[in-house]
Parts: structure tokens; C-alpha cells; sequence
């Protein structure tokens, strides 16, 4: 399980609360989030305070079913780059292919798989390790309506399940969810599953852009290869730095999460040759030339490595 998100990694979780008359400040209450992190750049939130907020949502929505609201508020745009790779696929076939190989750029808590059963195409979801059971019907259920959301988005019609099998209990909400899905459900399973007519896997993207997609997919391979690269100290900070996406931590925080001090991260960095700041623009940097050479603009390049706006990226990148 990651440890780390973006805070906007739940900002559609906001934005649903707020739909239902919650603020962000009272989502916030207790979880050791701050509402002005929402407009910092490099804001990043714990994997305790991703839970408590969870939680907090949990008891103020007063609905068990909450996540299903949640997921409905996810688009693929909020994947980064991946949620573009898979926009621009070639049919949903190969979309859903992306998110199961590169699963660990998005904001799962689950590992994610693509099967095959007969005439049906089965999308499953594995828990890794441990997970908090309090929170599993919660995150459950988010995945399902923001798969179903983000298909309904791309494709421009709702992607129906023949049957859907969940790892948490019904708990007394057995109507309720088959009335969501529209189809029959199975509680307590071993792993969740939407199954779905196998032939939609042939469906072309309406978006489907060939260069796009290579392009954003080796990007995709980059980011996953470094994430997953041996090395020494600073290729650890370097794989936290990236595993963050646009969510760069301050230098307190990374070394938080590793327990160590601020003061001996920069001192083991320095012995290898270089600074925390020098990390985050090596990447930066690197990502930016990318991004360019693709022809983005730089709107989205600003968005995709985490400025508030094109400007502060083009100061940053006259500077490198």
C-alpha cells in the first residue's frame, strides 16, 4: 500500500461532500489536514491522515454506502498522465490494460486485474497487505463507481455489470447496491469483481489518439521504472519524490516518512553528490522536456508536475 497521495488526490471527494453540504474545513476536522493545502503545489497528505479523512467522511455522511457517491466524482483526468494515456487509448480494451499495469500510479489501495471468464471480462480488485478493515467498504465501493464514472465519461454511455461480487458485508444493503449497479451482487467474497459483457473490450475511445498514447504510456513506464529502481539514498528519495506525482513534499515531511531527521536527509544526499531541491527539479525538469517535445501545453505541463498556473512553471523552467 503507498503511503502517500496528493492532496488532490481527494479533492472529488470534496467536491462531492460539498455537494451534500459539507465543508472542506469540516472534512478536515480531526485529520490534521489543512483546507490551505488545497491550493499548494506540492502538498502532499500521510497515508494516516488519507484514513482519518476517510473516516471523518464516513461519519458525517451517515451513509455506509458513501463511497459509491465519492467514486462518481473521479474522472481519469485525475490520474495525471496515466488518466490521458487511457483517454487516448485505442479501445477500452486497452485502457482498462494500462490501469491494471500501471495501478500503482493511480490512487488505489488495491491491486488492480483484468481477467477473462467465458463471455464475460472481469475487472478485479486484490487487497495487498495490510488495509484497514474499517474502511474497506468505503474504498470498495469508491473503486467500482469511479470505474464505472470514468468509463461513462470516456465512452459516453454506462458500462453495465452482469454481476458484482464484494469483499465486505451487505449489511443489510443488499437492495440498495443491486439497485446501484443493476445487476444481481455477491457480498463477502474473496476479492471484488465487475463482470461485463467481454465483447466491450472492443469498443473504440472517442479520444483514441495513437501518438498521444504512446507518448503519455512511456511516461507512464518511466515514472513506474523509476518507482521501482534499486539504488542508493538519493535514488530512494528520487523514487519517493516520483511515486508522489505532482505532489513534491517539503524535505520535513519526506524525512518524516523515512524517520529520519531533515538535517541527515540533506547530509546523506550531500555525501551522493546532491540537495533534495536539486532532486525535485531534476525531475521536474526532465518531465518538462518530455511534455514539451509532445507538444503539450503549457497549461497542462503546469498542472501535470504541479504549479498553480502556467506562469510559475514557465518562471521555473527559465531558471533550470
Amino acid at each position: 500500500m503507498k503511503t502517500r497521495h496528493h492532496i488532490k488526490a481527494i479533492q472529488p471527494a470534496l467536491a462531492a461532500m460539498r455537494a451534500l453540504g459539507f465543508s472542506a474545513t469540516t472534512c478536515f476536522e480531526g485529520t490534521g489536514i489543512d483546507a490551505s493545502q488545497l491550493d499548494g503545489a506540492g502538498e502532499g497528505i500521510s497515508l494516516k491522515q488519507e484514513l482519518a479523512f476517510h473516516r471523518r467522511l464516513l461519519l458525517l455522511a451517515n451513509d455506509p454506502l458513501i463511497g459509491l457517491k465519492l467514486g462518481e466524482a473521479y474522472r481519469l483526468e485525475s490520474y495525471g498522465v496515466l488518466g490521458y494515456a487511457m483517454l487516448s487509448s485505442a479501445t477500452l480494451g486497452d485502457a482498462l490494460a494500462l490501469a491494471t499495469e500501471f495501478d500503482l500510479l493511480t490512487f488505489t489501495h488495491f491491486k488492480i486485474k483484468l481477467l477473462h471468464e467465458g463471455e464475460f471480462a472481469i475487472l478485479a480488485l486484490q487487497q495487498q497487505g495490510s488495509f484497514a478493515p474499517d474502511l474497506l467498504q468505503l474504498y470498495e465501493d469508491r473503486e467500482l463507481a469511479a470505474m464505472i464514472a470514468g468509463g461513462e465519461y470516456a465512452l459516453g454511455y454506462k458500462l453495465q455489470a452482469s454481476k458484482v461480487h464484494l469483499m465486505h458485508d451487505h449489511g443489510e444493503q443488499q437492495t440498495r447496491y443491486e439497485g446501484y449497479f443493476s445487476c444481481p451482487v455477491a457480498f463477502n467474497c474473496p476479492e471484488t469483481r465487475f463482470y461485463f459483457d467481454a465483447q466491450q473490450l472492443k469498443v473504440a475511445m472517442p479520444l483514441r489518439d495513437p501518438e498521444t498514447s504512446h507518448f503519455c504510456r512511456e511516461q507512464c513506464a518511466r515514472l513506474l521504472a523509476s518507482l521501482t529502481h534499486s539504488g542508493g539514498f538519493a535514488e530512494e528519495v528520487r523514487q519517493r519524490l516520483i511515486s508522489a506525482h505532482r505532489a513534491f513534499p517539503k524535505i520535513e515531511e519526506l524525512a518524516q516518512s523515512i524517520h529520519i531527521s531533515a538535517r541527515t536527509l540533506r547530509r546523506k544526499l550531500a555525501h551522493e553528490g546532491c540537495s533534495y531541491q536539486g532532486l525535485v527539479n531534476e525531475i521536474r525538469y526532465t518531465l518538462a522536456l518530455d511534455y514539451l517535445k509532445a507538444g503539450m501545453r503549457t497549461e497542462g505541463i503546469a498542472e501535470l508536475l504541479g504549479y498553480s498556473d502556467a506562469s510559475n512553471f514557465s518562471h521555473a523552467f527559465k531558471r533550470w
